[in-house]
């Protein structure tokens, strides 16, 4: 499962948060591995809206451009009461280098932090869940469940997710970013 060189960090979660974790520790020469428990990348959206914190972190890490070519740029938000405004933000006041919040699918910026770690050599491993961790002074011991479809039931049939093989690995550090219902956390 892991590429050709122990990593020194495993990242468990695809979502944003997991994928600039890998990118940025590639970035400084990190060897890292990630895995998700999906099948792949989100087609829905949970984030939306970058702010200015967000946008100078990604603009560290050299990711910034294309994402703000898929954004749209939120300058102000008002508050209405039925028809009545009852307050205005001008985001565009702030003393900020981006003074803006820039708005867009969960899943482009997903795409493109993973075209990102794919330029650096770094796979996503898709449908691989983490079962179990147990910290051991220097490394932790990381349980990781490859999963895949079964068709299960006689008379009637369904698929779902199983257990295909599970395989144990020592790692130096591990990243939570693997959502509400972390097993990491």
């Amino acid at each position: 499962m892991f590429n050709h060189k122990k990593p020194q960090v495993l990242v468990v979660g695809a979502g944003p948060v997991g994928l600039f974790t890998a990118l940025a520790l590639t970035q400084r020469g990190v060897r890292v591995q990630v895995v998700d428990k999906e099948p792949c990348a989100s087609t829905h959206s949970y984030a939306l809206a970058l702010h200015a914190a967000s946008l100078r972190l990604l603009e560290q890490e050299g990711a910034l451009t294309e994402v703000l070519e898929h954004a749209h740029r939120v300058r102000s938000i008002a508050i209405y009461d039925d028809t009545r405004r009852r307050a205005e933000m001008r985001i565009a006041d702030l003393a900020e280098d981006h003074s803006f919040l820039a708005v867009l699918p969960q899943n482009m910026i997903e795409e493109h932090l993973l075209r990102m770690l794919d330029r650096r050599g770094v796979k996503v491993e898709w449908s691989h869940e983490v079962s179990q961790l147990e910290p051991c002074g220097d490394h932790v011991d990381v349980l990781i469940d490859k999963l895949a479809l079964d068709t299960l039931g006689y008379s009637v049939q369904h698929t779902e997710w199983v257990v295909a093989k599970s395989k144990r690995h020592q790692v130096p550090y591990v990243v939570g970013a693997d959502g509400h219902s972390s097993l990491v956390r």
